[in-house]
């Protein structure tokens, strides 16, 4: 078993209200989308807010296999 990045969520709210009812989900396939660098792009941002759960096996991976960098 080799671990691998298969699928990415995303939420986010739907509009600037930051209103909780009002909440959108992308599910991202790494496998077949092959521009990942804006996602990157937004992990490194520091103005951005991002949130994961019990993510230290995640964030690795999204290193190794994107170069990706969490900032925040």
């Amino acid at each position: 078993y080799y671990p691998k990045v298969c699928l990415i969520q995303i939420s986010t709210y739907a509009d600037e209200s930051n209103n909780p009812d009002a909440v959108v989900d992308f599910l991202i396939d790494p496998l077949r989308f092959t521009a990942m660098e804006p996602l990157g792009q937004l992990l490194a941002d520091p103005s951005c807010t991002i949130i994961m759960q019990a993510a230290e096996n995640d964030i690795y991976l999204l290193q190794r296999e994107f170069n990706f960098t969490v900032t925040n």
